[in-house]
C-alpha cells in the first residue's frame, strides 16, 4: 500500500482524462439524451411546424378571402365510423387573376360539389390556401414543449458535467494525498455500465475524521484492485485541503508519471495490499 501512495505525484500532478471524465458521468448521460438527442427530435419538429401547421399562422395573419367553389370530392376510406373523412378540391381565382386550386381533408359531408366557400390565400403564394373556417392541420407545435422538457435540462446538465468535470480535475491535481479505510465496496444495481459504490473514512490534515463514497467504474483499473483478491483494506485518496469532504479514491494509474526506473513502475503496477 505505501509503495502505492509513494508513486502518486505531488502536486501539482496531471490528471488522465478518463477518470476525470467518468467522474460526473450520469450528467453527461443526461446531457446527451436532452440537448443531443432531444435536439435533434426537436429540430424535426420545428421544421414539420415550418409546414402547414405554419402556414394556418401565416394565413391567419395576413390570408387574404375570396369566393371559390368545390370541384371535386374524394371519398377516404376511414375505419373511424363516427367520422367518415373526404378529400375536397376547390378552385378559386387569386386577386391577380389566376386560377388556383387546392385540396383539403374535410368531413364527407361538410360540403358539396360545386357549392360557392369562401377561400382563405396568402398573396405570395396563392397555392397556401384553405376553406374558411377550417384548418390545415390540426398539428400542435412540439418544438416549444420538446424544447423547455428535455434541450434546456439536457443544457442544464451538460453545464453541470463539464463544472464537474473541472472541480474533479482540480482536485485531482491540487489536492491532498492520504490514506483512506474503506468501510464498503458494493455493485450499484441496475445500472450499466457496471459500477462500484464506494464509502471510506480518513484523516485530513488537522487530523479530523472525514468520510466519503462514490462511484467507481467496474471496468477500470481502479475498479479492478477494489475488487482484488484478498479485497485491499485501504486505499489512496485525494481532498480538498479547505473543503476535505470533497474526496475521491485513487490509484497511482489515474495520474500522468514522469519517466523513472523499470523497478518503479512494476511496483506501481501491483495490486494494493494489506501492508500498514
Amino acid at each position: 500500500m505505501r509503495r502505492e501512495l509513494r508513486h502518486i505525484p505531488p502536486a501539482p500532478r496531471v490528471p488522465r482524462w478518463p477518470p476525470v471524465l467518468w467522474a460526473r458521468w450520469p450528467l453527461a448521460f443526461l446531457a446527451f439524451l436532452g440537448a443531443i438527442y432531444g435536439g435533434v427530435i426537436t429540430l424535426m419538429f420545428q421544421y414539420a411546424w415550418g409546414g402547414k401547421p405554419g402556414d394556418d399562422d401565416r394565413l391567419d395573419e395576413n390570408g387574404l378571402r375570396v369566393v371559390g367553389a368545390v370541384t371535386g370530392i374524394d371519398e377516404i376510406a376511414s375505419r373511424s365510423a363516427s367520422r367518415p373523412l373526404a378529400r375536397v378540391h376547390f378552385g378559386f381565382s387569386s386577386a391577380r387573376g389566376e386560377s388556383c386550386e387546392g385540396v383539403q381533408f374535410a368531413t364527407r359531408d361538410a360540403f358539396a360539389l360545386g357549392q360557392q366557400i369562401d377561400i382563405e390565400y396568402l398573396a405570395d403564394r396563392p397555392q397556401v390556401c384553405r376553406i374558411h373556417g377550417t384548418r390545415l392541420t390540426n398539428l400542435a407545435n412540439l418544438a416549444v414543449p420538446l424544447w423547455r422538457w428535455f434541450v434546456l435540462p439536457g443544457l442544464a446538465s451538460l453545464g453541470l458535467w463539464l463544472l464537474g468535470v473541472w472541480r474533479t480535475r482540480s482536485l485531482l491535481r491540487a489536492g491532498d494525498i492520504a490514506v483512506a479505510e474503506l468501510v464498503s465496496v458494493r455493485p450499484v444495481a441496475f445500472v450499466l455500465p457496471g459500477m462500484l459504490r464506494v464509502s471510506y473514512r480518513f484523516l485530513d490534515r488537522h487530523a479530523r475524521e472525514r468520510r466519503g463514497r462514490h462511484w467507481v467504474r467496474r471496468r477500470s483499473v481502479l475498479g479492478d484492485k477494489l475488487l482484488a483478491s484478498p479485497p485491499p483494506d485501504t486505499a489512496p485518496v485525494v481532498h480538498h485541503r479547505l473543503h476535505p469532504w470533497r474526496s475521491r479514491i485513487v490509484t497511482v494509474d489515474d495520474f500522468v508519471l514522469a519517466p523513472a526506473s523499470p523497478h518503479l513502475h512494476a511496483d506501481a503496477a501491483t495490486p494494493w495490499t494489506h501492508d500498514p
